[in-house]
Formats: structure tokens, C-alpha cells, sequence
């Protein structure tokens, strides 16, 4: 059982934000160097012109060089939880939404010690159905029980 990249990019915010973050600021310096200055979008001078897309460029390279270790490390993270870890069965403490994103709170017990996790998610036919009480499948880091993953949003 290996997590799929595709499903931690759609399921897990944080890892999905390393790869938005960079590709929104480059496509933001390509529209600006294409439709020229955003006086249109602002009342006034104009905020932005297209002379500013190389600066805008660069931000994103710098974005993109602060980002990709950490979206490496996340996924690199995941997928070392599942080779080394263990399923433990646990249930879902509450769940709540903000439009499209939502923070879940699940307990499970591993080795006669109860834990809580908290993960940010992104809603989707699968976590929309999450309720309080909803059993889930854990996957416990066997050297350090308090980091786990819900199997279900990664496989």
C-alpha cells in the first residue's frame, strides 16, 4: 500500500499550497507582461504595469525554491509514515468547514495510549462525508505514535 502523489496534493492543504503558491505568482507575471498595466482593476495610477512581470518572475522562482523542499519533505513524510507504520482503527472528534477547506480532528488508540490529531483538509466527495463519530483507518508512525495519517485520503 503506497500513497498516490495525485491524492496528497488533493487532500492535504498544506502540500497543496507549496505547489499553488508558485505557479499563482508565475501566472500572475504572465498575464501582467501579456495584458500590459491592472489600471483597469484599481481606481487611480495603476498598481502594477507590465515592466513589473521580471519582478513578479523572480518572486515566483523565489517561491518556488522556498516551496518545492518543503513539498518534498511533505510527500517524502507521507510516504515514509506508510512504509513504517501500523493501521490502528479510529473515529473522527469533530469537523468543521470554511468554504472549501476544513480542520479535522480524529482520536485513535495505539499500544494502550489514546491520541488526537488535528489535519487541515480540502473538501471533496470523500471528506464532505466525514461526521463526528465516523470510524476511520489510521496509519501510526510506529517509532513516534503521535504523528499518523487517515489511510483513506492517501491511498
Amino acid at each position: 500500500m503506497k500513497p498516490k502523489i495525485y491524492r496528497i496534493l488533493k487532500n492535504d492543504y498544506s502540500t497543496l499550497l507549496t505547489i499553488i503558491i508558485p505557479v499563482a505568482l508565475a501566472l500572475s507575471a504572465w498575464v501582467l507582461k501579456i495584458y500590459g498595466n491592472s489600471s483597469s482593476f484599481k481606481r487611480g495610477t495603476a498598481a502594477l504595469s507590465a515592466e513589473d512581470a521580471p519582478f513578479i518572475f523572480g518572486l515566483s522562482f523565489f517561491a518556488l525554491v522556498i516551496c518545492a523542499p518543503i513539498c518534498y519533505y511533505r510527500i517524502k513524510q507521507v510516504k515514509t509514515i506508510f512504509e513504517n507504520g501500523e493501521v490502528v482503527s479510529g473515529r473522527v472528534k469533530t469537523v468543521w468547514w470554511i468554504k472549501d477547506r476544513g480542520r479535522m480532528t480524529y482520536q485513535y488508540e495505539h499500544e494502550e495510549y489514546s491520541y488526537q490529531a488535528t489535519v487541515g483538509i480540502n473538501k471533496n466527495k470523500e471528506t464532505a462525508g466525514y461526521k463526528e463519530g465516523y470510524p476511520l483507518e489510521i496509519i501510526v508512525n510506529k517509532k513516534d505514535p503521535s504523528r499518523s495519517l487517515i489511510k483513506k485520503l492517501y491511498v
